[in-house]
């Protein structure tokens, strides 16, 4: 492809936004830019989508969706309404997730086509402002100048100091999204987002699955009440968790992995016969390509350094998503690349981080906004906690889904609500409602005087708001 043109051969003439970087945050840019008349380009050495759309939320979530009907069908079966045997073709739900993943990328390649937004595929440098150095596939090296530039680097999996980390069958969590044959057992190191969804696919497909987690806790985004009360559920799902464990070593043993662990400083009994191994222990801000140094541009540890406005300390160049270090979320890219752009054209949107949305699609599923009671706790603000249980929700029996609950937190002293988190069937759904309540400041008696629709499980967050200032209705 000529450098100086998009993928559908438009001469590029000026570019008003170069955009490094296709994931959610970086196409975000490029669209909004468009769409207020601006010349953009859209650098990507990849694939647009970013690892959210081809390696992590979508392909994952296709994965989950499949696995949720085979439990559905399991339940069927145990109740006697269904009849005849179960087994998972692994082959067609890789399939399934990527029709998936290839109907979403086409969708995207079509919204910046519409947007006119010029599309490069090729690895991006930047080592002074104003101009960006392309590295085509063939070899060959261009140059382009712009005013503005927009770093959307994303970020990569972290593979813990482990001896024996490279050997085969030890995988990150691209990898394991391309596995043609179900292992028979599985270890996932990590008890964060990823691991957990891991987890709850690879054990819903019939894998016997162990979670290796260092901290006393999963899922540190949730208060630990909410955290603990997922246990059960993995553990009657089949998978075996160790808290407070590391790993020391992994070795091939016969054509298989073995994982040595320790506990407190003290080695506890090994983990043997392992067909595979998930390296799930988190992820950190890349900066491939940007030349720190030579732009002098401010970090904050391996994260690049901005405002709220996602302006770094070099004028003319901002920085959106998992670059940033901030929360590594798809939909906080978005909201940060928005802003970007329209700063970038003289605008002045800042971005509020203080309220973002984090689910983790385990079954059931969990979510969180705002202030957690433990952090109410840690910071010694005076608040109110109401739960409310799925158990007491119409909607939730007739559905079979009792299993959860729904929290709230509130300023002891106003009401206001500050935070919520949810453990249940469609927790990330339900979580929009108690995020509007909590930016928009509005108190626990707005919620529960808003007349919600029966039978839903949102009337759970209603029945929530009435414990803070009283008393739910459904529940004694």
């Amino acid at each position: 492809m000529d450098p100086n043109t998009d993928g559908e051969g438009l001469k590029i003439d000026k570019a008003d936004i170069i955009v490094i970087g296709g994931g959610p945050g970086g196409y975000s840019a490029a669209i909004r830019g468009a769409q207020a008349g601006a010349a953009v380009v859209l650098v990507e050495k990849d694939t647009p989508g970013g690892t959210c759309l081809n390696r992590g939320c979508i392909p994952t979530k296709s994965l989950i969706n499949s696995v949720s009907k085979i439990r559905s069908a399991q339940r069927g079966l145990a109740s006697g309404i269904m009849e005849g045997a179960l087994r998972p073709n692994l082959g067609r739900l890789m399939d399934e997730k990527n029709k998936t993943v290839d109907s979403l990328r086409q969708g995207l390649f079509t919204l910046l086509k519409k947007n006119r937004v010029s599309l490069i595929n090729a690895a991006a440098g930047v080592s002074k402002p104003g101009e960006v150095r392309l590295l085509m596939p063939a070899g060959k090296k261009e140059y382009l100048s712009t005013k503005n530039i927009i770093l959307a680097t994303g970020s990569s999996s972290v593979l813990p100091p482990i001896e024996g980390i490279n050997l085969p069958g030890v995988m990150d969590s691209e990898k394991i999204l391309n596995l043609k044959t179900l292992p028979e057992k599985l270890l996932i190191i990590g008890g964060g987002v990823i691991g957990l969804e891991f987890a709850g696919i690879f054990s819903g497909l019939g894998s016997r699955v162990a979670l290796v987690e260092m901290l006393p806790a999963l899922a540190q985004s949730m208060d630990t009440d909410i955290s603990r009360r997922l246990l059960p559920f993995l553990k009657k799902a089949g998978v075996e968790v160790f808290l407070k464990t590391g790993l020391q070593s992994i070795k091939s043993v016969n054509d298989k992995l073995a994982a040595s662990l320790v506990r407190e400083n003290k080695e506890v009994p090994a983990i043997s016969d392992i067909d595979v191994i998930l390296a799930a222990a988190g992820r950190a801000p890349s900066t491939q390509g940007i030349d720190i140094e030579a732009l002098g541009l401010e970090m904050h540890g391996l994260a690049i350094k901005t405002n709220e406005k996602m302006e770094t300390n070099i004028p003319g160049i901002y920085a959106v998503g998992d670059c940033t270090g901030g929360p590594m979320l798809a939909h906080a890219a978005t909201a940060q690349g928005s802003a970007a752009a329209e700063n970038a054209l003289g605008g002045n949107k800042k971005v509020d981080l203080s309220v973002v949305p984090e689910c983790i699609f385990t079954c059931p599923e969990m979510a969180s906004v705002g202030l957690s009671e433990d952090r109410a706790k840690y910071l010694g603000r005076k608040v109110l906690v109401s739960r409310f249980p799925y158990a007491a929700l119409g909607k939730a029996v007739a559905m079979g889904e009792t299993c959860g609950l729904i929290k709230l937190i509130a300023d002891r002293n106003t009401g206001v609500l500050l935070g919520g988190q949810i453990l249940g069937y469609t927790a990330a759904e339900l979580i929009a409602e108690v995020a509007l309540a909590v930016r928009n400041s509005l108190k626990a008696e707005d919620v529960a005087e808003t007349i919600h629709a029966h039978p839903t499980l949102a009337e759970g967050i209603m029945e929530a708001a009435h414990g803070i200032g009283g008393k739910p209705l459904y529940m004694v």
